[in-house]
């Protein structure tokens, strides 16, 4: 294998087969992991990750806790978890529904900022609305109509 092509959980396994029977610290793990090229303060997170997996699986054993915790092989070969059709199954269908459900969610949320986006009405400002009042109403009040003639009426009122 191409040391270009080497992922770090590669890496891990390559430096605890070249050691099979002493085990190694977190820091006894890092130098060779260094010297075996690795840029070990970028790769961190994926150095756990790839160590509690390995001891998940039981190729590696793991004595001590956080900083004295020291890490061996347990002699167990890496091998795959196979499983059944019907766990096959359920993991598509849990899958397929997380899916379903960041979609959903993307949409919920595309549809969010294009309402955001359309702009609100402008409101008209109350206007004071004309008082009426009919004809008998204003002669009532004592209000005066004057007539103006017209050429078809020749009556005066």
């Amino acid at each position: 294998m191409s040391e270009s092509k080497k992922t770090c959980a590669d890496r891990v396994r390559a430096a605890f087969e070249q050691a099979p029977t002493e085990g190694l610290s977190y820091a006894g793990l890092y130098e060779k992991l260094a010297a075996d090229g690795m840029d070990t303060d970028k790769a961190k997170d994926g150095i756990n990750s790839t160590l509690r997996y390995l001891v998940a699986r039981g190729y590696l054993l793991r004595t001590g806790e956080r900083e004295d915790a020291r890490f061996r092989r347990s002699g167990a070969a890496m091998t795959r978890p196979r499983l059944t059709e019907s766990q096959r199954a359920e993991r598509t269908k849990a899958k397929n529904r997380r899916r379903v459900e960041r979609a959903r969610a993307a949409r919920g949320a595309t549809v969010g900022l294009r309402a955001a986006m359309i702009p609100k009405p402008v409101r008209a400002a109350p206007t004071a609305t004309p008082v009426f009042e009919t004809y008998e109403e204003y002669r009532k009040r004592g209000g005066r109509v004057e007539y103006l003639p017209a050429s078809w009426n020749s009556v005066n009122r």
